[in-house]
């Protein structure tokens, strides 16, 4: 968590590993701002063991930003 040296915003900083299908976690988070309209994409990573696996491992690096109550 850090806090705006300004301003009264906070943000959150969230780590979620993911596994699935590369369609679903794409799915996912193009869903992510309709349904979250305070949570940004900062980062994402996939990887695939073998290049036949139908699977993929993704670590996804979001920011949930919330204005601190006074």
């Amino acid at each position: 968590m850090t806090q705006d040296k300004v301003g009264q915003l906070m943000r959150y900083k969230i780590m979620l590993p993911v596994q699935g299908k590369y369609p679903q976690i794409r799915k996912f988070l193009a869903s992510l701002p309709s349904e979250i309209p305070v949570i940004a994409l900062e980062n994402v990573q996939f990887e695939r063991k073998n290049i036949v696996d139908a699977d993929v491992q993704a670590k996804i690096k979001l920011v949930l930003y919330l204005v601190q109550a006074s």
